[in-house]
C-alpha cells in the first residue's frame, strides 16, 4: 500500500524512491478529482492532534479505513479512495502504528468538493 502518494502534498513532489522524503509526507492537501470529476484534497492522515489522525484511537482508525466512517459517524472516505473491508483488524492496526510514527504534518485540508 502506498497511501503516503496521495496522502502527501502533491504527486509531483512524491519521492518514490525514499517516501518519507515526499513533500508533506502523509499530510494531505494532493489534488484528486471524485467520481464526478470535482477537485478534493487528499487528507492529513499524519499524526499531528489538530489537523490529522492524532487524536484518533487506533479502534477509530481501523473503523474508517475499513468502512469509511470516521469519529463523530461521519462518512470519511470518497473516491478514489475506497474502504478496505479485506484487511484484518491486525493489518489496519498495524498501518495506525506505523502512521503513529511519521513526523506530524500541520496540515488543515478542508473536506469541501472545491473548484
Amino acid at each position: 500500500m502506498d497511501c503516503y502518494a496521495c496522502h502527501s502534498k502533491d504527486f509531483s513532489k512524491n519521492d518514490y524512491e525514499t517516501p518519507e522524503k515526499s513533500l508533506g509526507f502523509f499530510g494531505g492537501g494532493n489534488k484528486l478529482s471524485d467520481k464526478e470529476g470535482n477537485t478534493i484534497y487528499s487528507l492529513n492522515i499524519s499524526p499531528d492532534e489538530n489537523t490529522g489522525i492524532g487524536r484518533w484511537s487506533g479502534d477509530e482508525f481501523v473503523r474508517a479505513l475499513k468502512s469509511g466512517i470516521v469519529p463523530g459517524n461521519q462518512p470519511a472516505l470518497r473516491y478514489p479512495m475506497v474502504p478496505y473491508n479485506n484487511l484484518t483488524d491486525k493489518e489496519a492496526k498495524a498501518i495506525y502504528a506505523y502512521l503513529r510514527t511519521v513526523p506530524k504534518q500541520n496540515n488543515k485540508v478542508e473536506r469541501k468538493v472545491n473548484e
